[in-house]
């Protein structure tokens, strides 16, 4: 079971993580949108909308890719994971 790992990174970041995971589960974001319920159009102007994308809609992305979210908050100056 993959890990998507989100900390607090620009929205840019997270769609290529997701792409990246896409490659790996040999599917794409068209296939995901369809299981969301979005088109892929929808699906990209969700992914690339200024602002946060919520841990939320990354759940249900993840599980989509069966995959789980996992949140940690880390240090921006030694990296360490805090919580």
């Amino acid at each position: 079971m993959k890990i998507l790992y989100y900390r607090c990174m620009k929205n840019q970041e997270i769609v290529d993580k997701i792409r990246i995971l896409c490659i790996k589960k040999n599917t794409n974001l068209q296939e995901i949108a369809g299981k969301l319920g979005f088109t892929a159009q929808n699906l990209s102007q969700k992914l690339n909308r200024t602002g946060s994308t919520k841990v939320e809609f990354l759940e249900d992305v993840a599980k989509v890719l069966n995959c789980e979210v996992q949140v940690n908050f880390i240090d921006p100056d030694t990296k360490e994971i805090l919580a």
